[in-house]
Parts: C-alpha cells; sequence; structure tokens
C-alpha cells in the first residue's frame, strides 16, 4: 500500500514535489542495495535507506542543484534495479556496479535537461512503485509499467506546459 501511495505521488507529482522525490528515491536506492549488501538482516537496510532518503531531501531543500545530480543518480540507481529484478528475478552483488552506471547516466540527464528529465524518471520510479504494488501476471507488469509511465509523463508534462504559458500572476498593492 505504502509502494502505491507514494508512487502514485511521485508519478504524479515528482516534480512539483522535488524534496520528496529525491528522499523516496534516495531510500529506495538505499533499501535496494541494503537487501543486497546485508542480507543478514533488515536493520542495516532499514539504516542505509534512512540515511540515504533524508541525506536526498535536506539536499533537495538546501541545495537544490546536488539535488538534482543525487536525484538522477538515485533514479538511474532504482530504475536498473528494479529493472533487473523484473528481468531475471534477482539481482546479484555484480549487478550492482551496472546499477552505479545507471545512476552515473541518470545523475547526467538529470543536470542536462532538468525539468524534462525530472519528469520522466520520477513517472518512471512512480510507475515502477505502482506497478510492484499490484499482484499481475509477469506478462501484464511491461504494459502496466508503461501505461503508468505515460500517464505520469502526460500528467507533468501537461502541468509543465500550462505553468510556462501561464505565469502566475503577480499582485500589485495600490
Amino acid at each position: 500500500m505504502i509502494n502505491l501511495l507514494t508512487g502514485t505521488v511521485v508519478l504524479l507529482f515528482g516534480r512539483k514535489l522535488f524534496w520528496l522525490f529525491v528522499g523516496v528515491t534516495g531510500f529506495i536506492a538505499g533499501w535496494q542495495w541494503g537487501i543486497r549488501l546485508f542480507p543478514e538482516g533488515s536493520m542495516p537496510t532499514l539504516v542505509l535507506a534512512l540515511i540515504l532518503g533524508i541525506a536526498g531531501i535536506l539536499l533537495a531543500v538546501f541545495f537544490q542543484w546536488l539535488a538534482v545530480g543525487a536525484a538522477g543518480f538515485f533514479g538511474g540507481v532504482s530504475l536498473s534495479l528494479s529493472a533487473m529484478n523484473a528481468l531475471t528475478g534477482t539481482v546479484s552483488r555484480g549487478e550492482l556496479f551496472w546499477s552505479l552506471a545507471a545512476g552515473l547516466a541518470g545523475l547526467i540527464v538529470m543536470v542536462m535537461v532538468f525539468d524534462w528529465a525530472l519528469i520522466v524518471i520520477s513517472s518512471f520510479v512512480g510507475a515502477a512503485l505502482c506497478t510492484e504494488s499490484f499482484p499481475a501476471a509477469d506478462a501484464y507488469l511491461l504494459p502496466l509499467f508503461i501505461v503508468f509511465s505515460v500517464l505520469g509523463i502526460a500528467v507533468q508534462g501537461g502541468i509543465y506546459h500550462y505553468e510556462r504559458h501561464h505565469p502566475p500572476q503577480q499582485c500589485s498593492s495600490a
């Protein structure tokens, strides 16, 4: 239920709630790394996830441009691990290298084209969270992910387009 709720918020409002998106992706990346690095228990995994999630929120609030890179990095890591898990059913420690490479790619894309990258990556991350919440057969997971992704990009892209073409009116006091 938490995945569905968090996924829906990130899917539809990841650009508007940037700090939340960075925190959620940091937490998810930390959790996914933790379950692979600390298979003996969940406490170190939870601590790692909380540290990365809180660090992401603090970066987003106080150092936005550093957080832009962190969001791209964590989003790339999270997406790659979710994709590897969906395709193979498991992710080995050796595949963590590829998640770091995907994180670096996400960082570069996010910095280069911030608004649209944020819209696309937050839509993908939200779609992955939402898709994981449904007990669908494997054959339906990819189409479900695509539908959620398109929905998120359309909603966030529409909001972004509207804001760019309809800037807020300034109130003047007379």
